[in-house]
């Protein structure tokens, strides 16, 4: 329970925990390579999995950051 008490105590707006969160969650819904959407993509362009991975990985870093900026921005 300990790490749990310490966040509920935080002084950190809780809305702005969740900017974080959800703007990291970009990267793992697009750019896990074990996620199925991904590997039916992949597997229907006959195209590797990782190479996909590989390629989208830039973008969904830049969509990560301006998550995070906008987050910042809209609730500190």
């Amino acid at each position: 329970l300990f790490p749990y008490t310490t966040l509920f105590r935080s002084t950190l707006n809780p809305l702005a925990v969740m900017a974080a969160f959800l703007a990291a969650e970009r990267i793992q819904c697009g750019g896990d390579p074990t996620n199925t959407q991904n590997v039916w993509t992949a597997n229907f362009c006959e195209v590797d999995v990782n190479t996909c991975t590989k390629k989208m990985l830039p973008y969904l870093w830049a969509v990560s950051i301006v998550g995070v900026i906008l987050g910042a921005m809209l609730y500190f």
